[in-house]
């Protein structure tokens, strides 16, 4: 009786060892598979991120957007396929029913030999003979595949993963090889960093003043080298309102010249210039508003023999009887240095 109950212990031992092994195992190959298709997938969506980047030079804000959607989608991803594709293998029992089914499917039909040996072996509690139960434990150690060299896992999740992997690292090889440049620029963008792509055209200078002013055009002069397109734009914004494009020319002597003018700004704005697939910096332009009369009022006193009442009324064109005493209150819009009143045929007086 101490012997067989030895053998016993030790099978029921090897049998929980083996389904923890396999166990074990099959997470392992589940959540690597699962982890190596989010990741492909994740490095995919961004090649595709990046080529839309390279052709319409998304700004910094939708960049951030995109890069953190992207971080976002592969946490959703991976717990989404953790939800759908692992099994749920708390119980050793489980994994016994699991390999059994599998067995069978597979032509290897063990007749629940694994799974009743696992069941004797833990619940002591089952009615029936110790004497079969000790024989079926020892039957199912002898004739069973050991469970865990049972693969238990999804065959096509693998399959899926090293597909995925396999696509992912022959672009990514391809890309390194001959785009490594704009590559390592567009991950630099991924995170925000204000980096440019090369282009074929190249902009030398832009000749331009911090400070203009108003109701006088704007010129703007730039010099370019490379491929010299047949004409460019300046992309401009006023305060508040929405941006608009002027054409830039090239000059007749000198190609590499291109000229334009921001016809009589009122209002301080910016602007960047876009030639061929190259792009400038943004620059900001005050626009010095000369001042206005934000509120006036004429005073007028009437000489003695009219016997006419003084009166005060707004600014506009008067008459009034010669020799009267007349009196300008102005304000201006900001602080002036002096004010001069023109009058027709006589000395400005201050």
């Amino acid at each position: 009786m101490a012997s067989d109950k030895t053998v016993k212990t030790e099978s029921v031992s090897w049998l929980e060892t083996s389904l923890k092994l396999a166990r074990v195992k099959y997470y392992s190959v589940e959540k690597s598979a699962i982890a190596a298709t989010v990741v492909s997938l994740f490095f995919l969506s961004l090649m595709v991120y990046g080529v839309a980047d390279y052709l319409v030079r998304f700004p910094a804000a939708v960049r951030i957007i995109l890069s953190v959607s992207l971080i976002a989608g592969a946490c959703f991803l991976t717990g989404r396929f953790k939800r759908k594709a692992i099994k749920n293998l708390d119980s050793l029992e489980s994994v016994a029913r699991l390999i059994e089914l599998i067995q069978e499917k597979r032509g290897r039909s063990q007749k629940s030999l694994l799974l009743c040996a696992y069941q004797f072996g833990t619940n002591p509690s089952i009615p029936g003979s110790e004497a079969l139960k000790n024989e079926t434990i020892r039957l199912a150690r002898r004739e069973c595949v050991n469970p865990a060299l049972v693969a238990i896992h999804e065959k096509k999740h693998v399959v899926h993963a090293m597909l995925s992997s396999a696509c992912a690292a022959v672009l990514y090889a391809f890309v390194f090889i001959f785009c490594f440049r704009y590559t390592t620029i567009f991950f630099m963008r991924a995170v925000a960093f204000n980096a440019k792509y090369p282009s074929a055209t190249q902009i030398v200078n832009v000749k331009w003043a911090s400070k203009s002013p108003a109701r006088q055009n704007y010129p703007i002069e730039v010099k370019a080298s490379g491929r010299l397109p047949s004409s460019g734009k300046a992309m401009v914004t006023f305060e508040k309102e929405k941006m608009f494009n002027i054409a830039l020319s090239p000059d007749e002597k000198d190609p590499s010249l291109y000229r334009t003018e921001i016809p009589t700004p009122l209002k301080s704005f910016r602007f960047e210039i876009a030639l061929g697939d190259a792009e400038s910096e943004v620059y900001s332009v005050q626009v010095r508003i000369p001042p206005f009369i934000d509120k006036g009022e004429i005073h007028i006193s009437p000489p003695k023999y009219t016997a006419q009442k003084e009166s005060d009324m707004d600014l506009k064109n008067i008459e009034t009887p010669e020799g009267s005493e007349i009196t300008f209150k102005i304000k201006p819009s900001r602080e002036i240095a002096r004010c001069l009143l023109l009058l027709a045929d006589r000395t400005p007086v201050e």
